[in-house]
């Protein structure tokens, strides 16, 4: 059971530095923020995000889907049960970080199909991760 917990943890853990690896890239290198502007500034981020190309808004897709298959892949890896838990918490807080974005963002709609898609790459990364076992 601590293997398990600690595994979830571990890939909640490199998910996200996957996630913040490609976001940064995203805000600092593809599409850098204007002068003054910050994730901390909600009304001047939330601006930017406004006038962002459809690419921008797929390097995110990108980033929470890295997210959800290399932190699930890595916890089913080395958990000690081939059961889903480690897919469904990562996947599942994934998906859930997601949406609460999307509410609180100004971004397309379309990217609300970033929720499912979450849970399907936590999925296949599950089933990539039980074939590698």
């Amino acid at each position: 059971m601590i293997r398990n917990i600690l595994a979830t943890l571990a890939g909640l853990v490199a998910g996200n530095v996957l996630n913040f690896a490609l976001v940064m890239l995203n805000s600092s290198v593809l599409f850098p923020m204007p002068p003054g502007v910050d994730f901390n500034n909600q009304a001047g981020f939330a601006e930017y995000i406004r006038t962002l190309p459809v690419a921008a808004f797929l390097v995110v897709l990108a980033a929470h889907s890295a997210q959800a298959a290399g932190g699930t892949w890595l916890a089913s890896r080395f958990a000690h049960t081939r059961g889903p838990v480690p897919a469904i918490v990562i996947g599942g807080l994934t998906a859930l970080g997601s949406g609460l974005n999307m509410l609180s963002l100004p971004a397309p709609a379309w990217m609300w199909v970033d929720v499912p898609l979450n849970l399907l790459c936590a999925y296949g990364a599950w089933q990539l991760a039980l074939k590698s076992r």
